[in-house]
Parts: C-alpha cells; sequence; structure tokens
C-alpha cells in the first residue's frame, strides 16, 4: 500500500508500532495516513507529500506522521519547512 509497494491488495495498512492508532489507506491512487481516526498527512498520486492538519499538540500524530513520510521516501523537516 506504501509507495514502494502497490501491489499489496488490502485497503488499509496499519503504521508499524502504532497499535492500530495509525493506519494508511489507498484512495484514488494517492496515500493517506489516519491517526485516532483523522485524515493527517496525504501523498498524492504525484507523489507529493502534504500534512493536512496542524496536529502538532499530539506527539504520537507528529510521530506517525513522520514515520509514514520516512517509509514512503520524505524528510518529515522537508516536509514541513516546504509547507510554511
Amino acid at each position: 500500500l506504501y509507495k514502494k509497494d502497490y501491489s499489496i491488495k488490502s485497503d488499509v495498512v496499519f503504521l508499524k508500532g502504532s497499535y492500530k492508532k495509525a493506519r494508511v489507506i489507498k484512495e484514488d491512487n494517492n496515500l493517506i495516513l489516519i491517526s485516532y481516526n483523522t485524515r493527517v498527512c496525504i501523498i498524492d498520486k504525484y507523489n507529493k507529500p502534504k500534512i493536512l492538519n496542524d496536529f502538532f499538540d499530539s506527539r504520537t500524530t507528529r510521530r506517525h506522521i513522520k514515520q509514514f513520510l520516512e517509509e514512503n521516501g520524505f524528510n518529515y523537516n522537508e516536509v514541513l519547512k516546504n509547507e510554511g
């Protein structure tokens, strides 16, 4: 389901170590990270990452976003800098 492997058939993949609090779904060739039932980050079909909400008050959600981005080849700090 991650960019590095679209061949996975499942619609949902849980982020490793998240105790099923964070999951990745594929929707219209976009990868969407959902943390605590809220969409927080997307890697669009053009392979462009975007943090959808400012959930920086949640350390756990920040960790989920960072892990999701890094597993897909992006640097969390660079994505933040480019959005600012």
